[in-house]
């Protein structure tokens, strides 16, 4: 997650994206600012989600920061049959680095240590401007956001993994990478 006063700023800017590009018959949903690292991962109870969130923290103590980059242009990517995904309407990819791939090893070592499956990271790296399920008019997208220094992570509930479910995903945990 971004740090002040990038967070404020970009939280701004994808509430009036949604504001803008929803219609009368789809109001976009708004969220907080982030960088999805490695989405989609299934657990199968809370439990197991606290426990995951628990090796997270203590995987990522001491570790450092990550600086996030992004390549430009921002983007939509679509489904393979070229219809909108939704989760990825207005996407800024991050650029890959050996310290991103530190980060995913260290997901994956939480992971494993309470029994999940790891999966393909698919797709990549990104910082999400607008979650939206029809194609988009990309020139009203914005640049990608300014490098910034991530200092923190968090885990997410973000189940119904659909666009009308985005309002009940809720933080499970908050760690430190410091």
């Amino acid at each position: 997650m971004p740090k002040q006063p990038d967070f404020d700023s970009l939280q701004m800017q994808i509430g009036q994206l949604a504001k803008i590009l929803s219609t009368k018959d789809q109001i976009l949903p708004t969220f907080i600012p982030h960088v999805t690292v490695v989405g989609g991962i299934e657990c199968p109870s809370l439990e197991v989600a606290e426990k995951f969130a628990s090796e997270l923290a203590k995987g990522f103590h001491g570790h450092g920061g990550l600086k996030c980059s992004f390549e430009t242009p921002t983007t939509q990517w679509l489904n393979d049959d070229k219809t909108p995904k939704w989760n990825t309407a207005c996407v800024a990819p991050m650029e890959q680095s050996d310290r991103f791939d530190q980060i995913v090893t260290r997901v994956h070592i939480a992971m494993q240590s309470v029994g999940l499956q790891f999966r393909s990271i698919t797709p990549p790296a990104h910082f999400s401007f607008v979650y939206a399920d029809m194609l988009l008019d990309q020139s009203t997208f914005p640049p990608p956001p300014p490098t910034f220094e991530c200092n923190v992570g968090a885990l997410y509930c973000t189940s119904p993994s659909r666009l009308d479910g985005v309002q009940h995903w809720y933080e499970i945990s908050r760690f430190s990478l410091l």
